[in-house]
């Protein structure tokens, strides 16, 4: 008799597997996930990076620095190219502060920048648009 629980615990298990699995892909989430794959990857690369970031600060930085890099290297591109227009425009002070911003977060986590810069230079002149 305790041959057969356990015979139908071990059937159960597979069976509520399945389901769980079946109910995952019947989910609003893996549509989702198989309608933008690459939306999908971006956030799971994210998640890790974020959870590096905890452990391993350099390669969690770094991962993070990249698709940063990828998805605002226009905006990043353009604000380097025109620094001197928008000093002018936001003020010396502001400017300061920002550069002071910049410089703190550039100490603190160079991955992020080296990440950064590696995904703009990429983008930007490796791949043609």
């Amino acid at each position: 008799m305790k041959g057969d629980k356990g015979s139908k615990k071990d059937d159960s298990i597979p069976k509520k597997i399945s389901e769980k699995f079946e109910n995952l892909r019947k989910s609003e989430f893996f549509h989702y996930a198989t309608s933008n794959t690459r939306d999908a990857i971006v956030y799971i690369l994210l998640i890790l990076g974020l959870i590096l970031l905890l452990f391993v600060p350099f390669w969690g930085g770094l991962i993070i620095g990249l698709i940063g890099g990828i998805y605002f290297s226009d905006e990043i591109y353009d604000f380097a190219k025109n620094i001197n227009r928008w000093i002018d425009h936001m003020g010396i002070p502001r400017s300061i502060v920002l550069g002071a911003v910049l410089l703190t977060v550039l100490i603190t986590t160079p991955a992020l920048f080296i990440g950064a810069a590696i995904a703009i230079a990429v983008k930007k002149f490796m791949i043609p648009e």
